[in-house]
């Protein structure tokens, strides 16, 4: 009885460390699944951080490169005659910008050329063959009496002031009636009178209004003629209405650098 016993004692012993052999290899083989899942989803973490980081270097390296096609893609970058061009928006206004860049003695100034109108609906009006010289260091912006009637007047001749001053070009205003000067402090001082005939030793641009009644855009044009006297150092803008005075100073300044990128 007690031999019977201790064999039977023995017996359960086996299975309960067979059932305890089996847990164990179960944890352990469960043990090995969750490290596998583990290392896994590390190795998933490194492979996005490491997408991330890349992306990250590209972008940064190639900011511009993106922001400019994409810019190109949405219409608000373009290319103009080598000079890239922005659009943006001044309030609900649509305004073009370029950096031009220009040599002054031993160093290069960087200008932001900014425009009202599209220098792309602009070209057609722009006539190359008017720039067959330098604009002398010296010049006057002169305007005709005409030109009071238009409060944009100002603006056109602020925005030509500013940009022939970056090009270290000595500008000063003039006119070209003396009666305007009157009750001013220039009155009765021909040296503020500047037309056509006044170019020996200086510049001379002019706005006017142009003697035509055609009211289509085209008849705004740049000439080298005012009342009869013609000078190739006299360049005359002439607008058909004051909506387009800034128009035709633009057009004068994108005449200039496109003449400039060409030297």
């Amino acid at each position: 009885m007690p031999e019977e016993k201790k064999e039977k004692l023995t017996k359960e012993e086996k299975e309960k460390e067979k059932e305890e052999r089996e847990k164990k290899e179960q944890l352990e083989k469960k043990a090995r699944e969750e490290s596998k899942k583990m290392e896994k989803r590390v190795k998933n973490t490194l492979i996005i951080i490491l997408i991330i980081l890349v992306a990250l270097i590209f972008s940064f390296v190639f900011k511009d490169q993106i922001t400019d096609t994409v810019k190109e893609i949405v219409g608000t970058r373009f290319t103009y005659n080598n000079f890239k061009f922005e659009k943006f928006y001044f309030g609900e206004i649509p305004m073009y910008k370029t950096e031009i860049f220009i040599p002054r003695g031993d160093q290069v100034i960087k200008y932001d050329l900014v425009l009202r109108n599209d220098p792309r609906e602009l070209e057609e009006k722009i006539d190359l063959l008017l720039i067959n010289k330098k604009i002398r260091l010296k010049s006057f912006f002169s305007l005709a009496p005409e030109t009071d009637d238009c409060e944009t007047t100002i603006l056109a001749a602020w925005n030509i002031g500013q940009f022939l001053g970056a090009l270290g070009i000595n500008n000063a205003g003039a006119t070209t009636d003396i009666n305007t000067l009157k009750n001013s402090s220039y009155e009765n001082d021909p040296s503020r009178v500047k037309t056509c005939k006044d170019t020996d030793d200086a510049t001379v641009i002019i706005l006017t209004k142009s003697k035509t009644n055609n009211t289509n855009s085209s008849s705004s044009f740049i000439s080298h003629e005012y009342q009869g006297i013609e000078s190739e150092d006299c360049f005359v803008l002439n607008y058909n209405n004051c909506n387009n005075t800034i128009a035709v100073s633009e057009r004068f300044m994108l005449m200039i650098i496109t003449e400039l990128n060409k030297r």
